[in-house]
């Protein structure tokens, strides 16, 4: 893999999540609406043929959890897809500082207090770490 490959395999968790968030998001908007809401009579008396939009919404949110849990069952395989490959690293503070900040998403200056190193040596153990993982996944 190239480094810019790696920071991609990487980042496909975070990727993924970001997919689980817009779709709870709409679940949510959606569930909202199966609510029960009050009867209102300055619209028009005027009889028409019933739409049964709440059986569409609820057949909508059952299939939004549905893609929410098969999401949820990718990140799980991602995670530990990308922790197998860290693991290839033979520095045990290369694996920590990869393993905090891609699939424990930490912020850099957790990972520092982690690894008991200050945030730009974090950081310079990141690209190299990224990069010594490009080699190990190449070989």
């Amino acid at each position: 893999m190239t480094v810019s490959e790696t920071y991609d395999f990487l980042n496909s968790i975070r990727r993924t999540e970001a997919e689980m968030v817009k779709l709870r998001l709409k679940h949510d908007a959606l569930q909202s609406c199966l609510l029960p809401q009050a009867i209102r009579y300055d619209g028009d008396h005027v009889q028409s043929s019933p739409e049964d939009r709440m059986s569409e919404t609820a057949a909508e949110v059952v299939e939004l959890e549905k893609q929410i849990r098969i999401l949820n069952h990718k990140k799980l395989q991602q995670i530990a897809h990308i922790s197998n490959e860290i693991a290839k690293l033979e520095n045990d503070t290369e694996q920590m500082v990869l393993l905090g900040y891609y699939v424990g998403r930490l912020p850099g200056a957790r990972v520092a207090e982690i690894v008991h190193y200050s945030i730009p040596g974090v950081y310079k153990v990141k690209a190299r770490a990224v990069r010594n993982l490009a080699r190990v996944s190449n070989g």
